[in-house]
């Protein structure tokens, strides 16, 4: 594999952009699309941050149906009042 040499002043260059991007308000991130996709509550109005679990390839149990057991206690403990 050959890898590129970069030079300091590029290394600092980089570094300094990716600061200045951080120091930027919370409302230019809205405007170029990185504020979370939020979701309504029906019963309040209150709207929510989408959150995954990555159901797609953490509870990817194929046909196996002692993992899909164990994974469907796990979903529940998610959705348990009980739990913090």
């Amino acid at each position: 594999m050959h890898l590129k040499k970069i030079s300091r002043r590029q290394i600092c260059r980089l570094g300094a952009y990716a600061c200045s991007g951080l120091l930027l308000p919370p409302v230019f991130a809205g405007q170029i699309g990185l504020s979370p996709e939020k979701r309504t509550i029906p019963s309040s109005g209150e709207k929510l941050p989408v959150v995954g679990v990555g159901t797609w390839r953490t509870f990817d149990a194929g046909n196996n149906q002692q993992k899909r057991e164990t994974l469907k206690q796990v979903l529940r403990n998610l959705v348990d009042k009980k739990h913090p």
